[in-house]
């Protein structure tokens, strides 16, 4: 089953991305299955400059809400019953330096699964994003 990953909103991404270790909790196939020969593919830019192939996989999203105060598992909040899931969109997956260099403290690359949200999902619906002290975001986002 799908599961809730770490994502990060990128406007000026044209398409999203997961790394190898989030497209499992997708649902999508392991990195060496021989359907990824065949899929598109698309060239990603890094934050080191250096273009990378990606293969890619049709995907549909849907989105979580706030975290449950139950310590014994991770879960979320579900979304609201007349939520209508985005439009589904071919997912780019591989291993691009910004999920470790952004998302590392500085000293150790982040190594968990990650996901770049790009103009793909983020045009799909009108999203307003709330700023303020410390680091809680909130973002709104239309039916």
């Amino acid at each position: 089953a799908a599961q809730p990953f770490l994502g990060v909103l990128d406007c000026g991404a044209s398409f999203s991305v997961v790394n190898w270790d989030a497209a499992p909790l997708l649902g999508l196939l392991p990195k060496n299955d021989g359907a990824y020969r065949k899929s598109p593919l698309v060239t990603g830019l890094g934050v080191d400059g250096q273009p990378q192939l990606l293969p890619t996989s049709t995907i549909g999203l849907s989105y979580c809400g706030n975290p449950k105060k139950d310590i014994s598992t991770m879960s979320f909040e579900a979304p609201p019953s007349d939520w209508k899931p985005w439009n589904p969109i071919s997912v780019a997956v591989g291993d691009l330096p910004v999920f470790s260099q952004l998302l590392g403290d500085g000293r150790t690359p982040y190594r968990g699964p990650a996901g770049i949200i790009g103009l793909d999902i983020l045009t799909q619906r009108r999203l307003i994003l709330e700023t303020g002290a410390g680091r809680q975001r909130r973002i709104y986002v239309g039916k």
